[in-house]
């Protein structure tokens, strides 16, 4: 049932664009941190980041734009990846179908795995190619 539940989230549309939205913020973060970086490097050392500094969950304020955006829009952007699901299955009758077949507490429970499943893959994926692509482009 959890395997039928994430194929669904996949092949959504909807879903698509709200998991495109969460992976290209960050790397949108990384790309201003470079264009900044590249108009305060003065050949010197001491002006460039260190690759921690730029990644995105440095927590630092150095030209982090993204970071802020991304944290007052991520309950919008998962309230649309994971709960428009969960709205047309109750307008479609869906859930009573799967309620009856699993039960209501296996039902909730699938449910809740498919979502945090998919919250969590979706925002780790965005934030570790930020990450690595702050190594790779800083490292040096």
């Amino acid at each position: 049932m959890l395997k039928s539940e994430l194929n669904r989230y996949i092949h959504d549309w909807r879903t698509r664009i709200f998991a495109i939205l969460i992976v290209v913020i960050p790397l949108l973060d990384f790309i201003q941190v470079l264009f900044s970086q590249d108009f305060a490097d003065f050949g010197d050392a001491q002006y460039r980041f260190n690759p921690i500094v730029a990644s995105f969950l440095s927590g630092s304020q150095a030209e982090h734009y993204g970071q802020i955006i991304f944290v007052w829009f991520m309950p919008i952007l998962l309230l649309g990846l994971c709960a428009d699901r969960t709205i047309r299955d109750h307008k479609e009758q869906y859930d009573i179908a799967q309620i009856m077949r699993l039960g209501k507490k296996r039902y909730y429970l699938v449910g809740l795995m498919a979502n945090g499943i998919l919250t969590f893959v979706t925002t780790g994926i965005g934030l570790i190619l930020n990450y690595l692509l702050a190594l790779l482009v800083f490292f040096f």
